[in-house]
């Protein structure tokens, strides 16, 4: 018994001194006692990114005008780039079909609430609170004197022209009411017609130059083709094929192209939603050249693009010294030139 108590004791002094050779021999660690405690070690604070949300990406969307899966994946790339890798994860955790429908349901909560304001006021009716609104303060009747004057050198009666407003607002896109002005540059074609969008809250304005260039057409409260230029499809993004803009403009039921991997269907647009444009000349057919031979086709086809508007030619370039700069786009006054020569009710 007392031989084994021995034993214990030297193999317990024996494991003790092995021990201590053991932390003698760790590197450094001489070096460390001689310059004093060693000091704890600081830890490495994990850097967080922040997890967005799908109505994050939603209002990113809006923000940035993104219209396609195309545009959401290039934005989330140039900001990886930059350093934010949170976009990027986001959208590449999703299935194609799904990046496109997240596009979709951002334009679509967005126009909701517009179409919603919108719903149980008539145009008449936004015609008649334009003219209940005060004029710009930097206007001050401004706008409307510059509309006259540009009529009046073009030789348009203003009340034919206020006339042929109230019949485009009232009744919407139709044969020879839809709104064209044509003529060179600088002749009031596009200031006429400036003020549209802001009586009409959620006008589609001029169609963007990518294959799939209408959409939100559907929703809309009017149309304004600026300095619009018709070409085949396969010759001009953003433009529309001609039979599709013949049954657009004549006031039926039209289908226009959307991206498959995105909608599942076709844009529709059955709402009368008034038309405006303004161009260099009047819309013509071709294919491959616009001053390419007339054949009767040719001739038929720009026959029945011309019934489908009152088209108004404008000739007298203001000069200069004429223009002046910065006449604010104003509802109001837009209003007062549409109810010239109207009774009080627009009845």
């Amino acid at each position: 018994m007392i031989g084994e108590n021995i034993g214990a004791a030297r193999a317990n002094a024996a494991y003790r001194e092995k021990r201590k050779s053991t932390e003698k021999a760790v590197p450094g660690e001489d070096v460390k006692q001689a310059n004093g405690p060693a000091k704890p070690k600081k830890r490495t604070k994990a850097v967080s990114h922040k997890k967005i949300t799908r109505l994050d990406v939603t209002e990113f969307i809006r923000k940035n005008d993104i219209k396609s899966q195309t545009h959401l994946m290039a934005a989330a790339e140039t900001r990886r780039e930059c350093g934010d890798r949170a976009l990027a994860e986001f959208v590449l955790k999703m299935s194609q079909r799904s990046r496109g429908e997240l596009v979709e349901d951002a334009w679509s909560m967005h126009n909701a609430v517009v179409n919603m304001q919108q719903m149980n006021v008539s145009r008449k009716d936004r015609v008649k609170q334009g003219l209940k609104s005060k004029c710009l303060p930097e206007c001050n009747g401004l706008w409307l004197r510059c509309a006259l004057g540009i009529l009046k050198k073009n030789s348009h009666n203003k009340y034919v022209f206020a006339n042929d407003l109230r019949s485009l607002i009232e009744k919407g896109r139709g044969k020879e009411r839809n709104m064209m002005l044509t003529g060179p540059s600088n002749c009031g074609k596009t200031f006429l017609f400036g003020p549209v969008p802001i009586v009409f809250p959620g006008t589609f304005a001029n169609p963007s130059a990518t294959q799939f260039s209408w959409i939100g057409v559907d929703s809309a409260a009017a149309i304004l083709l600026n300095d619009f230029r018709w070409a085949p499809l396969g010759l001009k993004k953003g433009c529309i094929a001609w039979d599709d803009f013949l049954r657009l403009l004549e006031g039926i039921e039209v289908n226009l192209p959307a991206p498959m991997n995105t909608y599942s269907q076709n844009i529709k647009v059955v709402t009368d939603l008034p038309i405006f444009a303004t161009s260099g000349e009047e819309i013509r057919y071709w294919v491959n050249d616009i001053n390419e031979y007339q054949t009767p086709k040719h001739i038929r086809e720009d026959g029945m693009m011309k019934n489908r508007w009152k088209i108004y030619e404008f000739s007298y370039q203001f000069s200069a010294q004429e223009r002046i700069a910065d006449i604010p786009e104003c509802g109001r006054c837009f209003c007062e030139l549409v109810m010239m020569g109207s009774d009080d009710d627009w009845e």
